[in-house]
């Protein structure tokens, strides 16, 4: 008798070790999609972290710009775009 209650013990344990292996596979699928989901997150992060960083340093361009304390006559000539944003830079460094 002692024989067969090994035998459905060790089946058990068979079972129950399948449907573990069965959840840690799945867990890890589950995980190795959330890794991507992350990773894309992050570099979509990243991204709007250069665009606030750009969008900031032309918002300081504009409130130097608009700044009745700065004398702009003179320092900045007629330009714009990537020029333009060059000779506020240099302004802003000369004060």
């Amino acid at each position: 008798m002692s024989s067969i209650k090994d035998f459905e013990l060790a089946q058990r344990i068979h079972i129950a070790t399948h449907e573990l292996k069965t959840r840690i596979a799945a867990l890890e699928a589950e995980r190795a999609d959330l890794i991507k989901i992350n990773n894309k997150w992050a570099g979509e992060w990243d991204a709007m972290r250069e665009e606030r960083d750009a969008l900031k340093q032309d918002a300081e361009r504009y409130r130097w710009l608009r700044d009745p304390n700065n004398d702009t006559e003179g320092t900045l000539p007629e330009l714009s775009g990537v020029a333009l944003d060059a000779a506020i830079d240099a302004a802003k460094e000369q004060k």
